[in-house]
Order: structure tokens, then sequence, then C-alpha cells
């Protein structure tokens, strides 16, 4: 399609960009139907009977029906035109939109790792290490990371409460869930994703559990 191989960069998942073949057949379709229907309209044999074609009925009917038509073509024409502009403005909005982070040259691997030759977090942290030291040195590599999710992907998206210091939610009740992604101190200069305060992770096996980074939004409820 000319929008994925000539859009934007910026635009999130361009390359997934398709029609779909249902989609091919029902136009198709329609586009058939409604030729037939108006070549039928527009060959349909005048019964003079000795009247003139304006001046008959069947010649007004037919005259009524293709006015018809044409204002029902002006209609849809309007819509299209109207459609596509505000799809092209569209487009322009996105071209513009600070999404917080730069994917642009960055690969993204998914790994699952067997529970039978990994199973217990001791595996997995020296594991994941091993895979980061050795990413790190391949060729052209700046910056390294691993996520649970990456940005705008579904994939992975888990959510949890978190109470805040001065929380007063009830204690019979949760406080409002945000979405939780797992990151190794690197995700951040992958992404060219900015710390606005305090200090990335440590690496794997010494990084406390208990601490969390937040964005500005989360920071700012709380």
């Amino acid at each position: 399609m000319v929008l994925r191989h000539s859009g934007p960069d910026e635009i999130p998942r361009l390359a997934e960009v398709h029609i779909d073949p249902g989609v091919w057949l029902v136009v198709l379709a329609i586009a058939g139907l409604t030729t037939v229907a108006l070549s039928l309209i527009a060959m349909r044999p005048a019964r003079m009977n000795g009247l003139s074609l304006r001046g008959s009925t069947a010649g007004g009917d037919r005259q009524r029906a293709r006015r018809s038509l044409v204002v029902v073509q002006v209609a849809f024409a309007v819509v299209l035109v109207g459609g596509a502009a505000l799809l092209m403005r569209s487009i322009d909005r996105l071209r513009h939109v600070q999404p917080g982070f730069d994917q642009r040259n960055t690969v993204v691997l998914w790994l699952t790792l067997p529970p039978a030759r990994y199973p217990d977090d001791s595996n997995v942290v020296r594991f994941t290490n091993r895979v980061l030291d050795r990413v790190a040195l391949a060729p052209g590599v700046r910056d390294v990371g691993i996520s649970s999710k990456v940005p705008l992907d579904p994939i992975g998206r888990a959510y949890t409460p978190i109470w805040a210091d001065n929380d007063r939610t009830p204690t019979d009740a949760l406080p409002p869930s945000e979405q939780l992604t797992t990151v190794t101190g690197g995700y951040f200069a992958t992404l060219q994703i900015p710390l606005l305060a305090g200090r990335t992770f440590l690496p794997m096996g010494r990084q406390p559990q208990a601490e969390v980074i937040v964005d500005a939004a989360v920071a700012g409820r709380l």
C-alpha cells in the first residue's frame, strides 16, 4: 500500500497496515451491483406511445429517478471527500505526536524461557545478564534493555494497585490500578525515555524489589 511504503516512521505499527481480502470482496460486490443497477436504469426503453418522453409519466419517473441518483452520488462523494480530509488531518497530527520514546533504529526480539530449564528466578537472572552482556558487545549496538512489554503494544499488559504513603483508601477497597511493566535499567536509554528525577534500575541481581519508577502522571496523582 502507498501509505505503508511512503508513510512517516513516526506512525506506530505502520508496517502492519493492510486490507483484508474480505474487504476487497465486499467493495467489488458493491461496485458490481451498483454498476448493474445504474446500467439497467439508464438502458430502460422509453414507451413513447405517441407522447413525447418529457411529457410521459414514464419519462417523468425516469427523470426523477436519475435526479435522485445524482443527488445520492453527490452526497456520497461529499462524505468520501470529508472522510479523506479528516484522515489526512489525523495522519498529520500523528506525525507531530511526541509519544515519550524514540523507536527509530530499534530492534525488538521476544523471548520465552522454558520453565523446565529455568525453574527459578536465579536461573532467569543469570540468563538475562548473559543476554544483555552479549548483545551489548554486538557491532553497532548502542544500548540494550529488557522489558515485559513494549510501548503501544497490548501484549504483556498488566495492572497493579499502588498505595501511596498518604493513601486514604478504605482497608476493604483497592486504590486505582496503574499499568505495570517490568524492565531493566537499560530500557530507558534504549528507547531514549528521559529520566526526570531519581535514578534508573541497578543490574539484575542487585536491584531491590521494592523500588519502582513511575511516570510524571502517576507521580502527580500520588
